[in-house]
């Protein structure tokens, strides 16, 4: 099967993002040291969402968080793996600020990632101007509008 691009419908899928936060967090943890103790740590993150990405909208001022329940894998690409994805969001004429990909390269690579409880080897995606955050998920993220910013007005130098 080849590279697939398929949309995934969002607020914000027509518009220029800013990723401004990744969080992943496990639910609480305790490490235990040998000769330091035990470490206890609690989430930042509230405990339904293990995996959030927070992103703004700059035309709107608003910043939505994008929820993921469970996630079995997820990674930040530079401008290499931007490159190939834009590549092939133009071919299939697609806007490309958030997208579901499969039968890619990291699909190949890492197969467990992309069983078949995941949404049918879907991923979802999520692309800045110069940066993309890949994530595996068999549920889809839950989206919220956390607030709307109003810029600043300063010279930029």
């Amino acid at each position: 099967m080849k590279f697939q691009i398929s949309d995934w419908n969002t607020p914000f899928e027509n518009d220029e993002v800013h990723i401004l936060e990744i969080i992943y967090s496990h639910s609480e943890a305790e490490f235990q040291h040998k000769v330091f103790g035990v470490y206890s740590f609690k989430p930042s993150v509230a405990q339904d969402y293990s995996f959030v990405v927070r992103l703004l909208v700059p035309k709107s001022g608003e910043v939505y968080s994008v929820n993921f329940s469970y996630v079995r894998g997820y990674r930040m690409m530079d401008e290499v793996g931007y490159a190939y994805l834009a590549q092939h969001a133009a071919k299939a004429e697609q806007r490309l600020t958030t997208a579901k990909v499969r039968q890619h390269p990291w699909a190949e690579e890492s197969p467990g990632l992309f069983d078949v409880s995941i949404k049918d080897g879907w991923s979802y995606l999520i692309l800045s101007g110069d940066e993309c955050a890949e994530i595996v998920s068999p549920v889809e993220p839950v989206i919220q509008k956390e607030k709307t910013l109003k810029p600043e007005k300063r010279s930029i130098s």
